[in-house]
């Protein structure tokens, strides 16, 4: 097992289901998380804290995740961090969606549903 402790991750999503799962596997990895309910938290969130990474949910009401990431990555946005690495979480698995994100400068996609150890594979990529 990796040591991803100390990481501090924030997660976008609006599935307060999701958000437990999520916010439960990273506890038991030692990694701090923060929770955006949409993308407008996110923003906010984002303006204010630097995170070592984001899981971002696509499909999210009032702001989505191409809209949020789009923004993330402005240079001229009040977001402390432009370059923080950005993970799409998502059941939108579509050709289109997959483009999408890294169009908009997402940089790893993992459909939904997802597994504890794909997770941790994606993350190993990113910090290790």
């Amino acid at each position: 097992m990796e040591n991803f402790a100390g990481k501090h991750i924030l997660i976008v999503e609006d599935s307060k289901i999701n958000q437990k799962i999520l916010q439960k596997i990273l506890d038991t990895w030692g990694i701090e998380s923060s929770v955006a309910n949409n993308g407008y938290e996110a923003i906010y969130l984002t303006e204010r804290n630097s995170y070592d990474m984001v899981l971002m949910d696509l499909k999210m009401p009032e702001m989505d995740g191409f809209k949020t990431t789009s923004i993330i990555r402005d240079p001229n946005s009040a977001v402390l961090n432009h370059d923080v690495t950005i993970v799409a979480l998502t059941g939108e698995a579509s050709e289109e969606s997959y483009n999408r994100s890294f169009e908009v400068g997402m940089n790893y996609f993992i459909p939904k549903p997802y597994t504890k150890e794909t997770l941790q594979e994606t993350f190993a990529k990113i910090f290790i």
